[in-house]
């Protein structure tokens, strides 16, 4: 809620940081996205953890959309723990234009854990598919 006053209201909470609009995409193009991954405060080193990216229309949808792993549309960058995901134009051709949920899921490869091997969210996110006048199927929406 936003009160237009000078000083907080008794009782409200402060508002932490700013509300960042979801990033637009254009349905029939390639999506890229560079994404820092950490766990602990620690980047995540892709030879100790298996990597998984979900992207669903809705976080409670049974269907995943998109589905990444390392070198198969999620890609390793030079800087440790600095990530590239990518999905191509025909992939993003086939999507509805509306808002989409990205989840990247990390799991600890055996051994490499400090207690126990761990499977975490390490990112989650969200961005918007929308028509433009390059879309190839802009009846679908």
């Amino acid at each position: 809620m936003d009160y237009y006053t000078d000083y907080p209201l008794e009782g409200t909470p402060t508002q932490e940081g700013q509300y960042q609009p979801s990033p637009e995409y254009a349905q029939g193009n390639d999506i890229v996205m560079q994404m820092l991954l950490s766990y602990e405060d620690v980047p995540v080193d892709d030879t100790q953890w298996k990597l998984e990216v979900f992207v669903k229309r809705s976080v409670s949808a049974n269907l995943i959309d998109v589905y990444a792993t390392l070198n198969q549309g999620l890609f390793s960058e030079s800087r440790r723990g600095l990530y590239t995901f990518i999905i191509p134009a025909a992939t993003t051709s086939s999507l509805e234009p509306g808002l989409y949920f990205l989840t990247v899921r990390g799991t600890q490869k055996i051994g490499t854990g400090k207690m126990k091997d761990v499977a975490v969210d390490l990112l989650s996110s969200s961005f918007n598919i929308v028509l433009t006048a390059s879309s190839p199927y802009p009846t679908i929406a």
